[in-house]
């Protein structure tokens, strides 16, 4: 790799700092020995404080009042962005349990640390981002006792702008002290219920030593020295730009390095001629501290390819990283060691610093090769634990024994020993020996004590007979499910926060006034319509109303035919029927997917001017097939998209095919709101009645997410409000849900492919085949079984036996969630659909709550199998079956 410095930095030679470590190491001798009297003696000495050290409601009412509302408002917009962000971070870290062997239960527990201490510098500048940081990030993170430490100055204590932000972040205990002492004073718990179990914050070489000679007796963050910040930029980027982010991260110290990575000679050189009159327009002290750092710290490295720029970054590890080229998202990919990264000229290393959300307490010094920031992380500790059934003890003991005899262990070994003999008398187990591995394995004593006959061990399908009881029941051959399967992903905690703010306040209804600024609805339009690449979305109280509007917007009116997949739930025929038009069903593939023929055919007969794709249950029609269909026939594409979020065709999003596409965001689908729906489109037209339709009175403009305000003129006397709209409430339950869509959609797909696999290996079952451009997102599966209806019956009542709950599309009778379309007596024509009605017949399904595991998955797929054996060897008789009815079986 060719490096060519335009810039070298030439810091000045530095004498091992001896001096620091002596003196921090006799001041935490001396507090360790002396407590208070010791911290309070330097805190008059160094700070020239003689005040109270722990600070009373009394001063945090005063540090708030002092401060305007602007400083508070600004100080409330940082707090909010860094907490939602930390939620994010907790809600990303996961609890977990999973069973490793029949019968071998283990997972992992995050628990918060008991006590926290957070230090907020407190020198030249009111470091009130800093106090966000740390407090609001250990409040976030759950710990019960969190104390705060911040420089007082002379006379008037601490700034009130960091006292302020300390309380409102969370801090139990703020005290007034600085430097060695206020970190000592944290970590024996001087002034507090107890010893701090972890430190963290930034400051100066003092507190720092501090931190590093306390490690180990409390955990800490990082060992923070001056501030770093590289960029790296391309030809394109704006010099002017660079040189004034360059100083700005320079005047945090005279020794803070600044580094720029580029592969332009002309702008590296352009920037180092513009350094000095940039530098020069900063008042004092910035302005001696940027020239000392500029001159003494930074680098201008020029390289000839955007890899060896990768390379050189990785290799200096920077605090803050930016990132001013073309392919922002090559870079995210490949860089790897730094502390933040900041991408694009629209976000710079002050945002950060100071309100953006992520930390900004970061690793330096080439700490961000193995380290990161400070993060929720930091202050959860992850624990494991294990339960066993005898039948696993069995299992694991007789390997556990043998390894430890081979390591030498045999105290280890006979802690094995012991439960072998106790559990399993009968039995002889090859204990192995010291030295190496017995290579024979001892036979059982007799036939009558082999394990499949052993009442402690596991039963025959492979599960501990104690633990799958279920209230003294069981099924004949000891399978039981029995989990909820529609349990849904808990709502995130800074969505919680958000609802019981509003509900506080009172500011449910989805229109603001007198400039409250926007509601939480017109924020998830603005965000959902920015995640689907749409133009405009509308939230809205349902998935049938946001149907309903779309139709109503495209033109559809009372006794109009509108063209509808025959596989589909019942709120789709009925949004169609709300509108006063007619249903015309199209066929169904065995695959769950849209005849394309048949939708040809009543394309050019039923003279539709709709057609309402429904991708049921996540399953994806060739989408350019029907794109190009619709078009060639002057038929709008409505996409009902309730159970693909997420999902595509070809690459391209499912909600992007159409003119409208409509979402749900009921508790069963992708993001949770309880119920709620989504309209996206890019006509302008549509969007503008869409939202005049869903109840906006004459409030459109508080939409972030609409058609410019001329185009509602044409709309605004003649569309009708039909009240429809997402109350704030739900819409803040949604929006950080957004984010959380991919992990889940890979979590989804890994459960979908562990069912398949299983319920492969039942008589009978077949799973539809999916295309290749298909992306789904399956939050359910479906399959056929080839039964006849009273076999299928019989199905059914053998997987509720086993505490297993399937749907059945196929039914006489609708039931629950579940109907088709012979059940809707509304529609009055329909024709006959042989090859709808042959796939609903056999058509069944099931919900994958993200909760199933890799043992819940086998334990399906086995009690599918039973079920579907016993079902098949059911013979009927007719005679009899008629007298009783279609579903009652008679078995030979």
């Amino acid at each position: 790799m060719a490096v060519e410095y335009l810039k070298k930095s030439n810091p000045p030679s530095v004498a091992v700092d001896n001096a620091t470590a002596e003196i921090v190491h006799r001041i935490l001798e001396d507090i360790r020995q002396n407590g208070r009297e010791a911290v309070e003696r330097y805190a008059k000495d160094l700070d020239g404080w003689t005040g109270d050290i722990v600070c009373s409601n009394d001063d945090f009412a005063r540090a708030s009042a002092s401060l305007s509302q602007g400083i508070r408002d600004d100080i409330d917009f940082a707090y909010r962005r860094v907490k939602d962000f930390a939620l994010r971070q907790r809600d990303s870290l996961l609890d977990f349990e999973t069973e490793l062997v029949g019968g071998l239960r283990a997972g992992q527990r995050l628990i918060p640390v008991n006590s926290a201490g957070c230090y907020v510098p407190g020198g030249r500048y009111a470091h009130a981002a800093s106090a966000i940081m740390s407090v609001c990030t250990a409040k976030v993170a759950g710990v019960p006792n969190i104390v705060a430490a911040s420089l007082p100055h002379r006379n008037d204590g601490i700034h009130p702008a960091i006292l302020h932000t300390m309380h409102k972040c969370g801090a139990g205990t703020v005290l007034a002290l600085g430097g060695v002492q206020g970190i000592a004073a944290m970590a024996y718990g001087l002034y507090s219920d107890g010893p701090a179990d972890i430190i963290v914050g930034p400051g100066n070489r003092f507190v720092a030593q501090a931190k590093r000679m306390l490690f180990g007796e409390v955990g800490i963050d990082v060992l923070a020295g001056p501030t770093e910040s590289a960029i790296i930029a391309d030809a394109d980027a704006d010099a002017d730009v660079i040189a004034a982010d360059l100083a700005g991260q320079a005047e945090h110290g005279p020794d803070s390095p600044v580094w720029l990575f580029t592969t332009s000679r002309e702008l590296g050189l352009k920037v180092i001629e513009k350094m000095p009159a940039v530098i020069a327009a900063l008042p004092e002290p910035a302005r001696s501290a940027a020239q000392a750092a500029w001159c003494d710290y930074a680098d201008v490295v020029l390289l000839s390819t955007r890899e060896e720029v990768c390379e050189i970054s990785d290799r200096y590890a920077p605090e803050h990283l930016q990132v001013l080229t073309a392919d922002l998202d090559w870079w995210l990919s490949r860089l790897t060691n730094y502390g933040s990264l900041f991408l694009g000229e629209e976000t710079t290393v002050a945002y950060g610093d100071k309100c953006s959300g992520p930390n900004h307490i970061l690793p330096t010094r080439g700490a961000a090769r193995y380290s990161g920031g400070l993060s929720v992380g930091k202050f959860i500790k992850t624990v494991t634990w294990q339960r066993m059934s005898r039948a696993a003890s069995r299992e694991v003991g007789q390997v556990a024994a043998r390894i430890s005899r081979l390591e030498g262990m045999e105290g280890h070994a006979r802690t094995a020993d012991v439960r072998l003999k106790k559990y399993f008398p009968s039995e002889i187990f090859d204990p192995g020996m010291l030295g190496g591995h017995a290579t024979t394995r001892l036979p059982a004593a007799t036939a009558s004590t082999s394990p499949i006959d052993a009442p402690e061990l596991v039963s025959s399908h492979g599960f501990d007979a104690e633990a799958d009881m279920n209230d003294g029941t069981r099924s004949p051959d000891g399978l039981w499910f029995g989990k909820d399967m529609s349990q849904s992903e808990p709502i995130p905690e800074s969505a919680i926060e958000r609802a019981v703010e509003l509900m506080h306040v009172g500011r449910l209804h989805r229109y603001g006034e007198q400039g409250s600024g926007f509601p939480e609805a017109s924020l998830l339009e603005q965000e959902f319509a920015a995640y689907l690449g749409s133009k405009y979305c509308v939230a809205v109280n349902s998935c049938g109303a946001a149907m309903f509007l779309a139709l109503k917007a495209l033109g559809v009116k009372s006794g109009d035919n509108v063209l509808t997949s025959s596989f589909t739930l019942a709120p789709v025929p009925g949004a169609i029927a709300h509108a006063g038009a007619r249903p015309v069903l199209v066929e169904t593939t065995s695959d769950f997917t849209t005849d394309l023929d048949d939708l040809a055919h009543k394309l050019r007969t039923s003279k539709a001017s709709v057609f309402l794709l429904s991708h049921m249950r996540g399953h994806v029609t060739d989408m350019e097939a029907v794109q190009n269909l619709c078009e060639r026939h002057g038929v709008a594409l409505v996409e009902d998209c309730a159970h693909t979020m997420g999902a595509s065709w070809d690459g391209r999003p499912t909600g992007t095919w159409g003119r409208v596409a409509c979402f749900s965001t009921q508790t069963y689908k992708h993001i949770n709101s309880g119920e709620g729906g989504l309209v996206t489109t890019d006509d302008d037209d549509v969007a503008a009645q869409i939202i005049l339709m869903s109840g906006c009175y004459m409030m459109y403009e508080q939409h972030l997410s609409r058609p410019p305000v001329e185009v509602f003129e044409r709309w605004k006397y003649i569309t009708p409000n039909f009240s429809m709209r997402m109350s704030n409430l739900a819409a803040a339950l949604l929006r950080p849900q957004i984010e959380l869509l991919p992990e889940r959609a890979k979590r989804w797909s890994r459960i979908y492919s562990r069912l398949e696999a299983e319920l492969a290996k039942a008589p009978g079952v077949s799973v539809p085949k999916r295309h290749p451009k298909e992306a789904f997102v399956p939050s359910s599966i479906q399959f056929s079984l080839a039964l006849e209806p009273a076999q299928t019956q019989r199905f059914l009542q053998e997987c509720e036996l086993r505490g297993l709950y399937i749907k059945w599309f196929g039914g006489q009778e609708p039931k629950a969630f579940t109907s088709n379309y012979a059940h809707w007596h509304y529609i009055t024509e329909k024709p006959m659909l042989t090859k709808s009605m042959a796939v609903m017949s056999q058509l069944l399904d099931l919900r994958t709550p993200l909760s199933l595991t890799e043992h819940d998955c086998e334990l399906i797929g086995q009690i599918v199998v039973a079920a579907a054996e016993i079902a098949a060897q059911t013979r009927f008789i007719a005679s009899q079956s008629r007298s009783r009815g279609p579903d009652v079986p008679e078995e030979t």
